[in-house]
């Protein structure tokens, strides 16, 4: 009987050790992130036990607060609170179990389901055998948080939405939505999920349709200066053209799959926006090791002919025997269907998987980028080192100082579009990498969506740019009056001027429009 009552009293206080530690720490994850798990069973190793996942101490807390709308906090007895997002997959639902989702616009409302009535969550659910409808609740893959993800949800109308193994919303537009940006509603007894959206991701997607539709003009313009213009044809100027062709397609193609057309198939649209953006990223690549050639001291070749050849041959080559092995991988049975990009299934680009997006798409930009970091670096050394060693004998030669400004300014330019395209693709390998979906990276896709504003201003809306579309219209007076804020833009900064002194004794080649 001693025994028996000294280790009730030992069990009490070990129990109470255990609340006493517990509730000296905090919830080891974001409130909207966990779930109420005190009617779980707790083990002697700590262990609590909810719903069939088990939860040890580092991803649980006893709290003593809860909130009855998003951001009114309230004080409560302590309950044990567990991170489930940290231990599984999570769907966020609006409301809580057995309560419907009502709005009218302005304001939200969860009602208890009726009695004698089934709570369901039917949506359309994407695995290695594809997409198809099924009650989440019945799905050991995912766990559930409640509450709206942010203060004012609406409905985002989003069409043919399906989630994936990852518990984020997938569209065929290409959007993906995270658990933190939505919550499912169920409104009546059909069970059907509706996704609600935070205003971020609504105004995210209107954006880049509005970006997109600026560009392409943009573009257009650019194409069209650019090839009707003999003295801007050199082996820049047709980089240029190729690397802005390809950005016209990409984007003509991302507006036919964002408006759903039918006119051409879903894959097939996905076939094509994967090799337009590859050729955009090889020929960005080939305007980089160009100009990393143009300032070594290695043997450049002088027939521009050939070495565009070889550029086109490299720019479009690349991209294509890419695109033919993910055909072949799709269409054949070389590799099992798991590691397949799987082109239009669901959505028209590849199959949402990490490591297929990863090995397919990502990792050949991720190079591309890193490569064209490396040649900038390098040839702004080189050319640093050069131009302090040998500015009074540029300065004696006005030939070769002439072509050294004009190698400098197509640096800076190059380097400006780098900048651009470059820094916005890495924030979106790094959102995509730590599926972040915040503020920011939805400002670097923008910027993406407004490229071909940028190339324009750029290349096109300088002096001697509109001194020679004037000259082809017959106007001998070009826009005077309009000073180009980006004229000035176009020179580099005095520290980083360059010179190409293999090529001294060359004849002199028209160097990229100023």
């Amino acid at each position: 009987m001693a025994i028996s009552s000294i280790c009730n009293f030992l069990s009490v206080l070990s129990a109470f050790g255990l609340v006493i530690s517990v509730a000296a720490a905090e919830l080891p994850c974001e409130f909207r992130d966990s779930v109420n798990i005190s009617s779980g069973s707790l083990d002697a190793l700590r262990i609590i036990l909810h719903n069939g996942i088990h939860y040890r101490p580092e991803h649980y807390g006893l709290i003593n607060y809860d909130y009855v709308s998003y951001d009114i906090r309230i004080s409560v007895p302590s309950y044990y609170r567990g991170c489930i997002c940290q231990l599984t997959n999570c769907v966020r639902l609006c409301c809580p179990e057995n309560h419907w989702f009502s709005s009218d616009g302005v304001k939200t409302t969860c009602n208890e389901v009726s009695s004698g009535l089934p709570f369901m969550v039917w949506a359309n659910v994407s695995s290695e055998s594809g997409v198809r409808s099924k009650n989440l609740l019945d799905d050991i893959n995912y766990g559930f948080v409640y509450g709206k993800p942010c203060p004012g949800i609406f409905s985002g109308d989003l069409d043919e939405w399906f989630l994936d193994d990852t518990g984020t919303i997938q569209t065929v537009e290409d959007i993906s939505v995270p658990q933190l940006e939505y919550c499912l509603a169920i409104a009546d007894s059909i069970s059907t999920a509706i996704p609600y959206l935070c205003p971020l991701i609504e105004e995210a997607k209107v954006s880049y349709s509005i970006g997109i539709v600026l560009s392409i003009p943009f573009l257009v313009a650019t194409l069209l200066i650019y090839v009707c213009i003999p003295e801007l044809r050199n082996i820049h100027g047709k980089s240029l053209i190729c690397y802005t062709l390809a950005l016209t397609v990409t984007y003509i193609v991302l507006l036919f799959i964002n408006f759903h057309s039918t006119v051409i198939p879903c894959s097939v649209l996905g076939y094509m926006l994967y090799f337009s953006v590859l050729v955009s990223f090889f020929w960005l690549n080939v305007m980089c090791i160009d100009i990393f050639w143009t300032f070594s001291s290695g043997v450049v070749m002088r027939n521009e002919r050939k070495r565009f050849l070889y550029y086109s041959l490299y720019a479009f080559g690349s991209p294509v025997v890419i695109l033919v092995l993910a055909l072949i991988f799709d269409f054949t049975e070389l590799v099992p269907e798991e590691y397949r990009p799987r082109f239009g299934e669901p959505s028209c680009f590849i199959h949402k998987n990490k490591w297929i997006e990863f090995v397919y798409f990502y990792l050949p930009l991720l190079i591309l980028v890193v490569a064209n970091l490396y040649f900038f670096v390098v040839t702004a050394i080189r050319i640093i080192r050069i131009q302090r060693a040998t500015e009074a004998v540029l300065r004696n030669d006005s030939e070769r100082h002439s072509k050294f400004e004009k190698d400098r300014n197509r640096y800076g330019l190059y380097l400006r579009l780098f900048i651009v395209m470059g820094i916005t693709w890495t924030f979106e390998i790094i959102s995509w990498a730590a599926e972040s979906e915040n503020w920011f990276f939805y400002v670097a896709d923008i910027c993406n969506c407004l490229l071909g504003v940028i190339i324009f201003f750029l290349f096109v809306w300088k002096q001697r740019v509109r001194q020679l579309v004037a000259k082809r219209i017959g106007n001998s007076q070009p826009l005077r009056h309009f000073k180009s804020s980006s004229s000035n833009a176009v020179t580099c900064s005095e520290t980083t001027k360059f010179s190409s002194f293999q090529e001294s004794n060359a004849p002199q080649q028209p160097g990229l429009a100023r």
